[in-house]
């Protein structure tokens, strides 16, 4: 199997016999094989089999209580979303096939502030004024000192960005507030929507 296609494979079928309803934890290997065979995925079956390191992962794999292991290959689907998103030629599809997957114009405008003023982290603070609410983050170190954000689902899009990658819980502050800062691969994401 080629590095081009053998981890989306590997990680294709085994959303695929998920989905089928096939995985029960504490399942071993060799059920998975039997399917593997009876689907046609022959080069994910071989690989398996050559390899003992990644046949003892996938048995680790099979061995996940299954929400979790669900819940696993969700957080792959985003974050192939969240990149396919951003890539020649493959930008419209997850739009297409799955919407759910893409980033805000929010969670995008988070990245690039971030990026744009060299933060070293980003703490949320909520602010009443007037008849609404909304949120105001402290950037430190960077060129601004903050920014706000008016959406009522800023808690959705910080969760994203965390889950998929682009941003990390580096602690909390005193007052118990999460301390955001972008990771490298969030810095990459908002340098390609700075240059659209």
């Amino acid at each position: 199997m080629d590095l081009a296609t053998g981890l989306v494979s590997l990680v294709s079928a085994l959303g695929v016999y998920v989905q089928e309803g096939r995985h029960r934890e504490g399942e071993q290997k060799e059920d998975l094989r039997g399917w593997l065979l009876r689907k046609n995925y022959k080069k994910v079956l071989d690989a398996i089999a050559e390899n003992t390191e990644l046949s003892d992962e996938i048995n680790h794999i099979l061995r996940m209580n299954h929400d979790d292991l669900v819940l696993q290959l969700n957080t792959i689907e985003r974050c192939v979303a969240s990149i396919a998103s951003n890539l020649d030629g493959f930008s419209t599809l997850p739009e297409l096939v799955a919407p759910d997957l893409v980033l805000s114009t929010q969670a995008i405008d988070i990245l690039k502030v971030t990026e744009e003023t060299s933060a070293q982290s980003l703490i949320e603070d909520r602010v009443l004024r007037g008849p609404s609410n909304f949120q105001q983050f402290v950037l430190s170190g960077g060129t601004t000192d903050n920014f706000t954000a008016a959406d009522r689902f800023i808690d959705t899009d910080l969760d994203a960005l965390v889950e998929l990658s682009y941003l990390s819980i580096r602690g909390n502050n005193s007052d118990g507030k999460p301390i955001y800062t972008l990771t490298r691969s969030g810095s990459e994401l908002a340098k390609k929507y700075l240059k659209k």
